[in-house]
């Protein structure tokens, strides 16, 4: 194998790198970590950031992939990616020499290519602009990734904004982790469930062509419905609710309860990111089930692993020819 990845994942995204580096065959793939300052934190005490990748030689030659999670803390969670892409973009050894002489030199190495995977997006709240005055966050995000640090492609996993027309001019691959809800589902015995998500598109992105004989369809359109309308849909039926994002989970609770108001034999739930433990709380009692992946490290009830998705959609991209370079 000629070509060589290394992931260097960030603080937000190592959990997922160390289930594919520990637990997963991963040939051709490379893992180093960003470090901390002198003391070994990533924070110093008023939670300023500090980020640096030690062993910044080994990205010479290699597709770099800095694994990257926008949560549980989004603001401080951007600013480390861009700490780590400048100590990549542009390598620099230094610190202070025999005689105590702070110093700095240029590192004569460089990455073939430089990639950001988001495990979660963190912009995606904020990608149109809603009103006077207001700008997209996640346009911004891609732009300063791109034009400032070199990152020649992205990934992101079920980011809903890859298909306005202004995504369009970044090189995204998006992967969805519905199938992955789905399956883990019918791997325990919850069995034919007709399957609504947030919109059409992502469904048939996300869920296997093998499960195609599943009923699918978008839940925020069918809530439209008159009562007796929705109650010839759904009653009697078993609804598996999928959704890319949960954060207090009031629109899903209020789709939730017209659906059993509609006569619904049993309610399941999934969700790829789960944002808040407000919105867990607030769906769990009401639900047989609810699945969740690990892209938030602070999410506790994580139930879903997306760290084969991640390895299997890096792989495919640098080693398998399934996406284009």
């Amino acid at each position: 194998m000629s070509e060589e990845v290394l992931i260097i994942p960030t603080q937000q995204a190592r959990h997922i790198s160390d289930k594919i580096r520990h637990d997963m065959e991963c040939p051709g793939f490379e893992f180093t970590y960003v470090g901390g300052n002198m003391d070994g934190q990533d924070e110093f005490p008023d939670r300023e950031i500090y980020a640096a990748v030690p062993e910044i030689e080994k990205i010479d030659g290699k597709h770099v992939v800095v694994l990257h999670g926008g949560a549980p803390r989004p603001n401080s969670s951007e600013l480390r990616l861009f700490h780590t892409l400048r100590a990549i973009n542009k390598p620099i050894d230094g610190g202070r020499d025999t005689r105590g002489r702070k110093f700095q030199k240029s590192l004569n190495v460089k990455p073939k290519t430089l990639n950001v995977f988001f495990t979660y997006f963190t912009g995606g709240k904020q990608d149109w602009v809603d009103r006077k005055g207001a700008i997209n966050a996640a346009e911004l995000y891609l732009d300063m990734c791109k034009r400032y640090f070199g990152v020649g492609h992205f990934f992101t996993i079920d980011g809903h904004f890859v298909l306005d027309k202004w995504a369009k001019k970044y090189p995204i691959t998006n992967v969805s982790a519905i199938d992955l809800l789905v399956k883990a589902a019918i791997k325990d015995g919850f069995t034919g469930y007709d399957i609504y998500g947030p919109d059409e598109g992502s469904l048939r992105m996300g869920i296997d062509k093998k499960l195609d004989k599943v009923r699918v369809s978008v839940y925020k359109d069918i809530l439209k419905n008159k009562p007796e309308e929705l109650r010839a849909m759904i009653g009697g039926r078993k609804v598996y609710l999928v959704d890319d994002l949960l954060q207090t989970g009031g629109t899903l609770e209020r789709g939730i309860n017209s659906i059993w108001d509609a006569g619904a034999e049993d309610i399941i739930v999934g969700v790829t990111h789960l944002r808040q433990t407000q919105g867990y709380n607030r769906i769990r009692s009401n639900v047989s089930k609810l699945y969740s992946t690990d892209t938030n490290p602070g999410n506790p009830f994580a139930n879903v692993s997306v760290s084969e998705l991640v390895k299997d959609t890096i792989g495919d991209y640098f080693f398998n020819g399934k996406y284009k370079l």
